[in-house]
């Protein structure tokens, strides 16, 4: 089954709670505001994609979203949402970066 190619969709406050896009394109999406509780991104392409505000669990015992192996390079990241392991945060930009030290830190 091939990838979805989602390149640029308009997601704005898309419930895609428990949705499954390995290894999807997203490249410069729009998904802001959207509920992302327990969605599988792994291997996904995030590019430039813009995750402001979106929610990764809703509750404690919700599984957050996972991004295994997701290029989230140049996403814009809620700034109270936890980082993935292996970026890192630019507090200028809300922007991820690829950490190039042992795990995520924020940077100014």
């Amino acid at each position: 089954m091939p990838a979805a190619n989602l390149t640029g969709a308009d997601l704005r406050g898309a419930n895609l709670t428990g949705a499954y896009l390995r290894g999807a394109n997203l490249t410069n999406t729009d998904l802001t505001n959207a509920d992302l509780t327990n969605a599988r991104f792994a291997g996904a392409d995030l590019t430039g994609a813009d995750l402001t505000g979106a929610r990764f669990a809703r509750e404690p015992n919700l599984a957050p979203a996972d991004f295994t192996g997701a290029d989230l390079t140049g996403a814009r990241w809620p700034e109270d949402a936890p980082v993935p392991a292996g970026w890192k945060l630019n507090t200028d930009s809300d922007e991820l970066e690829w950490a190039t030290d042992s795990g995520p830190a924020e940077v100014n």
